[in-house]
């Protein structure tokens, strides 16, 4: 089993269910993590799905607005960012609703609350 790898002192995380794993979304990992840590939540990274997004919507505005559906704490907030989209661009805010907001909005996110909506802090600092 893959988890026989994983370090002795991250075994105590292997229930917990306080442990968030932040990723760009790639299947092998999301799949390792699952059999690794199965109590872990895991996050999709917004810098990647910002990336993804903007390929598919060139218009900056509606950018502007995905990164305030992410940080938004509440569902109303979520759904108000959602439909300021949706008026602008149906076809973006089908994508958003598409894009598993149970992973990277802070409002819809089921597990373990984080801080950060990109996986690598430094890579962002950088930027």
């Amino acid at each position: 089993m893959v988890y026989d790898k994983a370090p002795k002192f991250l075994a105590f995380e292997r229930e917990s269910r306080n442990t968030t794993f932040l990723s760009d979304h790639q299947k092998g990992l999301i799949d390792a993590i699952e059999e690794v840590f199965p109590a872990a939540s895991h996050a999709h990274c917004m810098r990647h799905l910002e990336e993804n997004f903007r390929r598919t919507f060139k218009t900056p505005a509606l950018v502007v607005v995905l990164w305030r559906a992410a940080y938004f704490t509440t569902e109303n907030g979520f759904n108000e960012a959602l439909s300021e989209m949706d008026s602008s661009s149906p076809a973006a805010a089908i994508w958003v609703r598409d894009s598993q907001p149970t992973h990277w909005d802070r409002a819809c996110f089921d597990g373990e609350g984080f801080r950060h909506l990109t996986y690598n802090v430094a890579e962002s600092f950088n930027a």
